[in-house]
């Protein structure tokens, strides 16, 4: 027959292709727009077709009479056949379940006959008649036990039927009922087993059928009702250190004439069911819990305006403290005092003759009631059926959480341990309830099993361990195994299909999710996979969606031999084309020996390519890869990119680990150029650092495992360490510590990474509570870089290993990067060899090298600051370093050189101050007793006390003044002046024989000490004489003295400012 070009295209599939029909043509002009497109959609089970249709034209489509050619309902097609998405999507769109055929056949028939148990779950939700009869009065259970060819099918329709509430005894035309025309004898014998049930067990029946409005009736009937009061009362009670909730469900009655509350109730907890009683009297609340065994009394007070009643709980030999939240309302009418019933006015506003009947003895009868109301229900609730189940295992087998939590008010803890014929308890079944996937057909969920597994834990305090549940459930399916067990299973899409059938929504829509390799790589009928009709067609966000699935293959060829980088070149589709490229794909890779031209190009396979813009990036791509390849597989795009980064000293590590790409794309350059592993960018960076400072865990290792220098710095002095100390990477930091990593090192600002944390903690973590800080990452950090230090300073094999790693190291970077240090705290005879190498020794002299390495840039970096705050705390260890490495010749020319330098210029000017202040303090002692003097001395330019004093002055002054000549740079010019009467400074010139010229400079110098000291002595005497402060001379005295006080002062400030620390210890 003739269909239209809408029909055509949903018999088909073409989804797209009908929404564009709907959006830009007149539809309407098509023969049955609104029935043979849906006909067609339904019979070939094309869920996308039918949403389409309905959102497009559901209000034109008259679907209770739907029809295809052989006059067969829609809605029945889809039951019988298993269509259960369409079959949803018609009931929710309107279809009414109970439309019938001819024969009087409704959808039910068709699902029971055709074994489809979800389809009766279907309809039954949408108010199917489960009782309905055909013509010959037949009902759906009729068709399922005769007409239904497979036995578990049709068990499972029966089963859905049984849960539907299905009548048992409806006879056909015939007089037979279904027992009687089941074709096997298990089907019958599931009928006769299910009368029996609903005889014998009728709450069980409800229960399992999870039909809470037919046992709220049942619990009506019983008077039930009055067991649910209107009030509950949340709180909680102490018991030893600890607070338990407890709730209370409670009916409150006014009793006007006594000026009291009187309240009655019953509930369950953890100990079991119970009745309460109780009164109300102005702010006092006395209350009595009954158990069947034991007796709790709550006694207390309510604060009126917030509602909260406490005071003390006695039960037993126990006692302590509780405090219930009582909801109260303000009096209807006379708006002032609060109430505990809504509507209900206050005591004061209650006629006197109110509920006149109730007193404590009514109270106590309904009390009394409501416990033999409670036995009874219990007692039905507890009743095994032939499977030795209670109600309880039935709702939980079922996971009907809702109506478990309302057995559960009826029934004692230990009723959870009942067990049935096989051994089972309540919580057993509730645990093997299987469970369903997060996205399913069906869409089910997990949470009422879940609900009932906790509630019957928790009333049981039973404790389920999660680690007897296995990770990976192996319930199969057909497509493979599943993490849990689905009702159904979505049909295995052929991502190739759909898309070629330009299906781009909902192919986009699986690729959200991990895909398995062989339906990614699956090819069609056409001999192409998913990949190679998206890059044909240049659908680039399809194809990103592609590249991100791990299982991709992006190498994968066509039947006819080509890759999907040629099929992208080929049709110029430069987004594809590129993409490919930065996903890994050789520029000549285009081709394989299948296909028909491989012998004409396989030496230049770019020569099947026309020129165009695709081609420009594949020749562009091969180039790089031919002059630059590690950058090449670093994914760089072409050769100008890669010389900007050569220019920017960045190795094709930093550009990898820049981009964050694999560890095997990481592994692949190392293998090329395993030099780059400690090369340094511009900012003396190296990958390491690069991959630190990203917090990239597995680039680390790979970096490590490769040789990287894991203590090399930066140009501000700055370690791996330091860096994932500062970013709070504590796994980055305990992989490094684990290769070695100094914790010594100091930055550019003079800061060891102990020292940074400090300062981030200070910064950053002080307004947290201590619970809180010592969560935080940096804070775990110090606690990991302490332990770590604490075990260097006695781990003997932390000391091998460390030698074994120092084993290789030059001179340079022993010195440079802390490597003597570490070397003279494992191994003495390590740190000799060290400084053997600065030294070499001829017939004649000895030569040293490297010195200013030993000498060091900083305190904190020379070979003497190492020796003398050793890291360990072995004192034979640290005796046996700084005895052979303080005989070494190399040390003790550092250490003349030191003298030189500065050691002995400072060393005299202390000496000095130290005789001025002897000098004075011992006048100062003589002249002064307490704050004045006893007789007043007069001192003479002879006096022999005077005389001292101003000579200790005198050589101070003029000492300390000719010692600044023993400054290095005016030692050398007063050197060079004697040499050749010049005074300009040239560090490059040479004065031959140098030491002569400086030593009879030290002689002038102390020459003119002399001299001056005389004369200046002469001098302060005689000025002291003429001015007459002579006789002020004990005052001039103590100043002198105070001055030399303040600049002992003054040296022991900048020791403690240059380390606090160490100059507290």
């Amino acid at each position: 027959c003739d269909l239209s070009v809408l029909t055509m295209a949903a018999l088909y599939g073409y989804d797209q292709i009908v929404r564009l029909i709907f959006k830009y043509t007149d539809y309407k002009q098509l023969d049955d727009y609104n029935t043979a497109p849906m006909v067609q959609a339904v019979e070939n089970n094309r869920t996308r077709i039918v949403k389409t249709l309905l959102e497009f034209i559901g209000n034109q489509i008259h679907l209770d009479n739907l029809r295809n050619c052989d006059d067969k309902l829609m809605l029945h097609v889809a039951a019988e056949n298993g269509f259960n998405e369409i079959l949803e999507l018609l009931l929710d769109a309107g279809a009414s379940p109970n439309t019938t055929t001819e024969d009087g056949e409704t959808a039910l028939h068709y699902a029971a006959r055709g074994g489809n148990a979800r389809a009766i779950e279907l309809l039954v939700r949408a108010q199917a008649n489960v009782n309905a009869q055909q013509f010959t009065g037949l009902t759906p259970l009729h068709y399922a036990v005769e007409h239904c060819d497979d036995v578990e099918k049709a068990k499972a329709v029966v089963t859905q039927l049984f849960m539907a509430e299905a009548a048992l005894d409806i006879l056909d035309n015939d007089g037979i009922n279904a027992a009687s025309t089941a074709k096997t004898t298990e089907l019958r014998s599931l009928l006769n087993k299910e009368a029996k049930f609903r005889a014998d067990c009728p709450v069980h029946y409800m229960v399992r059928n999870g039909n809470l409005e037919k046992l709220t009736r049942w619990f009506s009937d019983l008077n039930a009702h009055v067991m649910l009061a209107p009030h509950t009362w949340e709180g909680q009670y102490r018991q030893g250190a600890t607070w338990y909730h407890v709730q209370l469900t409670v009916n409150v009655v006014p009793v006007p004439h006594e000026g009291l509350y009187r309240f009655f109730g019953s509930d369950t907890d953890g100990i079991g069911p119970f009745t309460i009683k109780g009164s109300w009297s102005g702010t006092t609340i006395e209350a009595t819990k009954l158990y069947e065994e034991q007796n709790i009394e709550y006694n207390g007070e309510i604060d009126l305006l917030t509602g909260v009643w406490s005071g003390d709980w006695t039960g037993g030999t126990s006692s302590d403290v509780f405090n219930f939240q009582i909801q109260l309302e303000v009096c209807p009418q006379c708006k002032q005092n609060k109430v505990p019933n809504r509507d209900e006015a206050c005591l004061s506003c209650l006629p006197a003759e109110y509920n006149s009947d109730v007193n404590e003895d009514t109270v106590e009868e309904q009390r009394l009631r409501l416990e033999q109301i409670q036995e009874s229900i219990t007692k039905e609730i507890l009743a095994r059926d032939e499977n030795g189940r209670t109600a309880l295992m039935c709702a939980a087998q079922e996971g009907r959480a809702g109506i478990l939590k309302v057995l559960l008010h009826f029934c004692k803890a230990k009723a959870l341990d009942d067990t049935d014929n096989d051994g089972k308890t309540a919580l057993d079944y509730a645990l093997s309830r299987k469970l369903v996937c997060k996205h399913n057909v069906d869409h089910n969920n997990n949470e009422e099993t879940l609900d009932c597994i906790e509630m019957l834990s928790s009333y049981s305090k039973t404790s389920v361990d999660p680690t007897h549940i296995p990770t990976l459930l192996n319930f199969k399916r057909e497509q493979g195994r599943c993490t849990g067990d689905c009702v159904a299973t979505l049909e295995e899409v052929n991502l190739a299909e759909l898309a070629q059938q330009y299906e781009w929504d909902r192919l986009g829509a699986k690729l959200m999710q991990t895909v398995p390799e062989h339906i990614l790589n699956k090819l069609d009928t056409t001999g192409k996979s998913v990949l190679h009709h998206v890059v044909s067609v240049g659908k680039s966000d399809i194809l990103t969606l592609l590249l991100d699935q791990k299982n991709i293959n992006i190498n994968l060829t066509t039947e006819d031999g080509q890759y999907p980088l040629m099929l992208a070149a080929s049709a110029n589709r430069v987004k594809c084309v590129r993409l490919l490229l930065n996903a890994g794909a050789d520029p000549l890779n285009l081709i394989s020996p299948d296909h028909f031209d491989y012998m004409n190009f396989r030496k230049a396979p770019l020569g099947l390519l026309s020129d165009s813009k695709a081609l420009y990036l594949l020749e562009s791509k091969n180039n790089l890869k031919q002059k630059y390849l590690p950058y090449y597989i670093a994914r760089v795009p072409n050769c100008e990119q890669a010389s900007v980064h050569v220019q920017a000293k960045q190795s094709a590590l930093h550009v990898a680990i820049l981009a964050e790409l694999s560890v095997d794309i990481l592994q692949k350059i190392i293998d090329q150029s395993i030099y780059d592993v400690n090369s340094q960018d511009k900012h003396d960076e190296t990958p390491l650092m690069v991959a630190t400072k990203k917090g990239l865990v597995d680039h680390v290792k790979v970096l490590l495992k490769n040789g990287a220098d894991v203590d090399c710095v930066n140009n501000r002095h700055e370690s791996a360490l330091m860096m994932a100390a500062v970013g709070g990477y504590v796994n980055i930091v305990s992989i490094l510590l684990e290769n070695l990593a100094d914790v010594d090192i100091r930055d550019g600002l003079d800061r060891t990474v102990l020292d940074l944390l400090d300062d981030y903690v200070k910064d950053h973590l002080m307004k947290l509570n201590k619970q809180e800080m010592m969560k935080a990452p940096h804070v775990q950090i110090q606690i990991i870089i302490l332990s770590e230090i604490r075990q260097r300073q006695t781990s003997a094999e932390y000391r091998a290993k460390l030698a074994k790693s120092l084993s290789d190291v030059n001179v340079e970077n022993a010195f440079r990067h802390n490597g003597f240090s570490k070397a003279i705290n494992c191994s003495p005879e390590l740190g000799v060899t060290f400084l053997n190498d600065c030294v070499t020794l001829d017939r004649h002299d000895v030569h040293f090298s490297n010195l200013d390495l030993v000498y060091g840039k900083r305190v904190s970096s020379s070979a003497l600051y190492a020796l003398l705050n050793m890291k360990t705390d072995d004192p034979e260890l640290i005796f046996e370093s700084k005895t052979k490495c303080f005989e070494h010749v190399v040390m003790q020319r550092v250490l003349e050189i030191k003298w030189e330098l500065f050691g002995q210029r400072k060393f005299f000017e202390m000496l000095l101050v130290n005789m001025l202040l002897l000098v004075t303090m011992t006048i100062s002692a003589i002249t002064f007793s307490g704050l004045e003097t006893k007789t007043k001395e007069v001192f003479t330019p002879t006096s022999f006390k005077l005389v001292i004093a101003i000579l200790s002055m005198a050589l101070t002054i003029v000492g300390y003044i000719a010692l600044q000549g023993l400054r290095p740079r005016l030692l050398w010019r007063l050197s060079r002046f004697h040499y050749d009467r010049s005074i300009e400074f040239d560090a490059d010139m040479e004065i031959p024989n140098l030491e002569y010229h400086k030593t009879k400079v030290k002689r002038y110098l102390k020459f003119t000490v002399v001299i001056g000291t005389v004369v200046l002595t002469f001098a302060l005497i005689g000025l002291l004489q003429v001015t007459s402060l002579i006789s002020s001379f004990s005052i001039i005295n103590n100043l002198v003295l105070a001055g030399c006080a303040l600049y002992f002062l003054l040296t022991e400030y900048q020791e403690a400012r240059a380390g606090l620390a160490s100059y507290l210890e």
